[in-house]
């Protein structure tokens, strides 16, 4: 689990008040999304979303490989769209269906 400092907590409490309803119920939601992934599930996903994030660069053919199965994982128990998944790995829906499926992840049209 992440633990904040107390100077992150006064900082996110003060920056919570000024939230409308709106963008804190976005903020519950991507709270719940992320309360149940395992490190390797946070990983792929936040890798995939943001592949320049600490320098590191577009993804390598091993790491996408880890990444997709790790996406499709998600996508079996319902945490992300085919359509989202298909962003994250800049293919089309129709390609990630049809690879997900061939890798066993039952998937609906």
């Amino acid at each position: 689990a992440i633990e904040a400092t107390a100077a992150g907590r006064d900082a996110a409490g003060a920056l919570r008040g000024r939230l409308d309803e709106r963008a804190a119920t976005m903020l519950r939601n991507t709270k719940e999304f992320y309360s149940d992934l395992t490190d390797a599930e946070l990983f792929a996903y936040n890798r995939a979303a943001y592949p320049d994030a600490g320098g590191r660069g577009a993804l390598d053919k091993d790491e996408l490989k880890m990444v997709e199965g790790i996406l499709f994982g998600l996508i079996d128990k319902g945490k992300i769209s085919t359509g989202r998944a298909a962003e994250l790995l800049h293919r089309s829906r129709e390609d990630v269906m049809r690879m997900a499926s061939a890798a066993g992840i039952p998937v609906i049209n």
